[in-house]
């Protein structure tokens, strides 16, 4: 298998028609996004509004019920009914986090296929319903965690690419593959055809070459170019749903973040993932 972290490398191999995901979805992926703005309206997530929050575990009390109910509200379901798929979007993550386990792969096909038979839209609502319960608490865990970090920058979460810069610094990605369909060549690695790639997002979107001082969270940065969703026609599909989540959650826990101190935090690093199990705050 080849891997490639730097940020130039990955771009471009992110855009090599010649590099696909095993399966190809470009169509799936256009209608996705068409429907999702049509049927979505980002008013139903600004108008959204957590329960007040005590000292708790931010990752399971908090991040992970708050990003069910978003995806309630994006995929017109009810809580209870999401609270029982919630196993099957499990698995479909678990399946993008260890590529290389052949169970978690069989396990994420049955899913997706029991999870389109319960939703009108499946192209739509499989994706949107993964991406809000499964990738969008991770990612709340880790910029949670950098906040918590860095209390200084949570005075600078008003700024526009505040969001983006989060996703850059702390994003949930750390590794996706891509299958060479022809013999292509990104910077100076020759890949073969038939062969695998490891493109880690988590290497590039802190490469020297690309970012002054990458290993420093800062929400003033301009413009953060990550590519914590990928690049091109495969990235990631519910992007902007979790995007737009992040940023009323976030602003929705300000108070909450300001005045915490980390207790405990264990982490949860696999192939393609990196978050968080468990954030305890006082």
């Amino acid at each position: 298998m080849f891997s490639l972290d730097r940020y130039a490398d990955i771009v471009q191999a992110l855009r090599h028609e010649n590099l696909s995901p095993r399966s190809t979805a470009g169509e799936e992926h256009r209608e996705f996004r068409e429907a999702a703005f049509a049927a979505v309206r980002l008013t139903q997530l600004a108008n959204w509004k957590p329960q007040r929050i005590q000292p708790v575990d931010l990752v399971s009390d908090v991040a992970k019920p708050w990003s069910l109910e978003i995806a309630t509200i994006v995929t017109d379901i009810p809580l209870s009914e999401a609270k029982r798929l919630l196993p099957l979007a499990t698995d479909i993550f678990n399946a993008a986090a260890e590529p290389f386990d052949t169970q978690l792969q069989d396990n994420a096909k049955h899913a997706t296929l029991n999870l389109a038979q319960k939703f009108s839209s499946p192209a739509f609502q499989v994706q949107a319903f993964v991406a809000l319960s499964q990738t969008l608490p991770c990612f709340l865990a880790n910029a949670w965690h950098a906040l918590l970090r860095r209390p200084d920058q949570i005075d600078k979460l008003h700024y526009p690419t505040a969001i983006d810069e989060l996703l850059r610094y702390a994003g949930p990605s750390r590794a996706i593959l891509r299958y060479a369909q022809e013999d292509v060549r990104i910077g100076d690695v020759e890949i073969p055809k038939g062969a695998t790639v490891a493109l880690v997002l988590a290497e590039a979107n802190r490469d020297h070459e690309q970012f002054s001082e990458p290993d420093r969270l800062d929400l003033t940065r301009q413009p953060p170019r990550h590519l914590a969703f990928g690049l091109g026609n495969h990235s990631c599909v519910g992007a902007w749903l979790v995007r737009a989540a992040s940023i009323h959650a976030t602003q929705a826990i300000i108070s909450v973040l300001a005045d915490a101190t980390i207790v405990e935090c264990t982490l949860d690093e696999r192939f393609g993932i990196q978050s968080l199990k468990s954030l305890r705050i006082r």
